[in-house]
């Protein structure tokens, strides 16, 4: 994890302009699995729609550790660079007031 100011500041940018990334989770047997996902970036929280009934919803209701993977291009040709980070992933009610 890096605490340098510039670099921060080059991650947040990159979270804010892009809404592509893979999140994996894992099973509670410890089965990973890696999904694309679309998100929006708020106050520092990325937020995914998903339906309760998804693999991703269900491994996330068993165990909330879930990486990140933000693929981002710096380069006109080549492979992309990427931000990637762990968090604590939560699944929410569309009309849950209380985490907006």
């Amino acid at each position: 994890p890096t605490t340098d100011p510039a670099q921060l500041r080059k991650v947040r940018r990159v979270l804010r302009k892009k809404h592509f990334a893979t999140l994996a989770t894992s099973s509670p047997a410890g089965r990973p699995h890696v999904a694309g996902v679309l998100y929006d970036e708020v106050d520092g929280a990325l937020w995914v729609h998903t339906m309760r009934s998804s693999r991703k919803a269900r491994r996330i209701a068993a165990n909330p550790h879930a990486a990140v993977t933000i693929p981002f291009r710096k380069l006109p040709a080549g492979p992309p660079y990427t931000v990637q980070f762990q968090a604590r992933a939560e699944v929410l009610a569309l009309d849950d007031v209380h985490h907006r």
